[in-house]
């Protein structure tokens, strides 16, 4: 017989809409840092190599030019942190304003 990828969470019927909400909030902060993990690291893959990020380069060791972008990219990385976390947390705050009730089977 072959898995399913579903992960079953077996809880106390009595605790179930505050389980079930710890559970969302926590997929959902997991899914907001994945992308915007992932977009910092796409724009370091794509573009480090303007501030000597293939090169391993320490700040000292960068040119005028490699540091602007350095900076630039430190700029950019701040904001989509600060934005990501903006959005995880004004998409958990709405998630605690629904009740969650089992599936029925």
């Amino acid at each position: 017989m072959e898995k399913d990828n579903i992960t079953r969470i077996y809880i106390n019927y009595q605790t179930l809409d505050e389980t079930a909400e710890k559970i969302l909030c926590k997929l959902v902060e997991l899914h907001f840092k994945t992308v915007f993990v992932g977009a910092v690291f796409q724009i370091e893959k794509n573009f480090g190599h303007l501030w000597g990020e293939d090169e391993e380069l320490s700040e000292d060791e960068m040119t005028e030019e490699q540091k602007l972008w350095y900076e630039k990219f430190l700029e950019t990385r701040d904001r989509i942190f600060d934005q990501g976390n903006k959005e995880k947390k004004q998409a958990i705050a709405k998630i605690k304003n629904f009740t969650i009730k089992p599936k029925e089977q």
